[in-house]
């Protein structure tokens, strides 16, 4: 019976790890932010996120559509200063 107890929380531990992984896309990383298996989207290195990503995303994929929307209205408002 004692040899079953550490088996089952070496199972767990290994359940929390897989979920706590992070997807690092276009200079930000996509981690989940442990509630309900949200994502949430982090900077990678030092700086804070842009008010256009924060909040949280129902899967990586809408958290990295919404930062392809950031990157794009970035880039046309580049191109309107440069005319």
């Amino acid at each position: 019976m004692v040899d079953v107890v550490p088996d089952t929380v070496t199972q767990h531990s290994n359940k929390v790890d897989s979920m706590s992984n992070s997807v690092e896309y276009k200079g930000y990383s996509i981690v989940s932010d442990g509630t309900f298996g949200y994502k949430g989207i982090k900077p990678i290195g030092k700086g804070s996120v842009p008010k256009g990503l924060r909040g949280v995303y129902t899967n990586t994929s809408f958290a990295r559509s919404a930062i392809d929307a950031l990157k794009v209205e970035a880039v046309v408002k580049d191109v309107k200063k440069g005319s």
